[in-house]
C-alpha cells in the first residue's frame, strides 16, 4: 500500500436470511416544512455467497420488518427494531447536516443489523441512488417530485 491516510471500515457480522447478509436502505427527504421525513425503507438481501446487497449484483429486496422477522425468527421485536432504525436514520441525517454546515435536501442511509441485533450505520449519501432493479414505467418518481417541492419551498427554482 502507498503511504497516506486511509479510512478502514470495521468488519460487521450482519444478520442473515437463508445464509445471506442483508442491510436496510432508507431514503430521507426534507419536507416543505424543512423536516427530515422517511420516504422509503427497504431491506436488501445479498445473493447467497455475496457480501454486496445491491440488487444490480444479484440481491433482492424485502420489507424491512419481514427481513428482521426472517433473520431473527421472533427473538427480537421487529416493530421496535424498525422504529430504532428510523430514529437512528434521522439522527444520522441531522448529525451530517450539522457537521457539513449547510442544508441538504435528501439523503440515503444504509444501516446494518448485526447477529446480536445491534444497529450500525454503514454509509450515508447526499445523492442517493433510487434503483431497485424493478422495471418501472417512464415517469417522474414521487421521491423526485417531493425533492422538487422542497426546493421550491426554499425559494430554489
Amino acid at each position: 500500500m502507498h503511504k497516506g491516510q486511509y479510512v478502514v471500515q470495521r468488519g460487521l457480522h450482519l444478520a442473515r436470511i437463508g445464509g445471506a447478509p442483508f442491510d436496510v436502505r432508507v431514503l430521507l427527504q426534507k419536507s416543505v416544512r424543512n423536516k427530515w421525513t422517511i420516504q422509503s425503507m427497504v431491506a436488501r438481501v445479498a445473493e447467497l455467497g455475496n457480501v454486496v446487497s445491491n440488487v444490480a449484483d444479484g440481491g433482492h429486496i424485502l420489507h424491512p420488518r419481514r427481513a428482521i422477522a426472517l433473520a431473527f425468527g421472533g427473538r427480537i421485536n421487529s416493530r421496535a427494531t424498525l422504529m430504532r432504525l428510523k430514529r437512528i436514520t434521522k439522527a444520522t441525517a441531522h448529525a451530517i447536516e450539522s457537521e457539513v454546515g449547510f442544508e441538504l435536501a435528501e439523503m440515503g442511509v444504509d444501516l446494518g443489523i448485526d447477529a446480536s441485533a445491534k444497529i450500525w450505520v454503514i454509509e450515508a449519501n447526499s445523492r442517493p441512488g433510487r434503483e431497485t432493479g424493478e422495471a418501472r414505467p417512464q415517469r417522474i418518481s414521487r421521491s423526485v417530485q417531493r425533492l422538487v417541492s422542497f426546493l421550491r419551498s426554499q425559494g430554489l427554482q
